[in-house]
């Protein structure tokens, strides 16, 4: 699972657990995108009703599902990436060295790398990635990675398969209030603006279905234009 270094001192056994359970659960949730989708008008209504979910985790959950939806109208493999942190690693700086990363993987794979990225406060600090793109060596991510941030402990793996509870279970139990800090995207992950696009359809339809279900057909066209996207056709 990891590619640490000979006589490397970073203390392995602090994220080899949580690493792998999350793994685990994310590899399982993602089997059927398209059914995730599908199952989010009544996940939304019924976590609003509960007020077991916050808006963040509400938020979270329809970014990555709109995400899952376009990578299989686009054709799109859809992979899990974990950065981890270290005690000399700066908590601060994650983001900005995840940057420097995504240019890197871009030159050295020259394919489309569009993701979603959740950062969390575990340990000194993880990132944990879904992404549509191409076939990355774990020992070049971790090299990569210990280059940028100093730390070389990685994960990478394509995703399979899910059902509808476990994306209950990581949206509600996962990214718990006192870990998930911060969720971002590539422009490429749904379509520049989508989130503005998903606001005013919502606001067209007093019922949540049909609104859903409008979104989904829109997400699953091959190509999206501007006239589609903002001129209502």
């Amino acid at each position: 699972m990891t590619t640490v270094g000979t006589g490397d001192p970073f203390p392995l056994w602090r994220y080899s657990f949580k690493l792998s359970r999350c793994i685990g659960l994310w590899s399982l949730w993602l089997r059927s995108p398209e059914s995730v989708v599908g199952d989010f008008a009544s996940i939304i209504r019924s976590s609003s009703r509960s007020g077991s979910w916050s808006s963040k985790q509400r938020r979270a959950f329809h970014r990555l599902s709109s995400g899952f939806l376009r990578a299989r109208a686009r054709g799109s493999e859809l992979r899990f990436m974990t950065l981890t942190s270290s005690e000399s690693g700066q908590f601060s700086a994650l983001n900005r060295h995840f940057g420097v990363l995504v240019k890197r993987i871009r030159r050295h794979t020259r394919c489309r790398f569009e993701y979603f990225k959740i950062k969390t406060n575990e340990g000194f600090g993880v990132l944990h990635i879904v992404f549509q793109g191409s076939f990355i060596l774990q020992r070049w991510l971790s090299d990569a990675w210990r280059s940028i941030h100093g730390a070389p402990i990685v994960d990478i793996r394509a995703l399979y398969g899910s059902d509808r509870r476990l994306a209950r279970y990581l949206v509600g139990g996962y990214l718990l209030k006192q870990s998930f800090e911060r969720m971002s995207w590539s422009w490429r992950w749904v379509f520049r603006g989508f989130v503005h696009v998903w606001l005013i359809i919502k606001s067209r339809h007093d019922d949540l279905e049909t609104a859903v279900s409008e979104w989904r057909l829109l997400l699953s066209r091959p190509i999206l234009s501007q006239s589609l996207l903002f001129g209502g056709g």
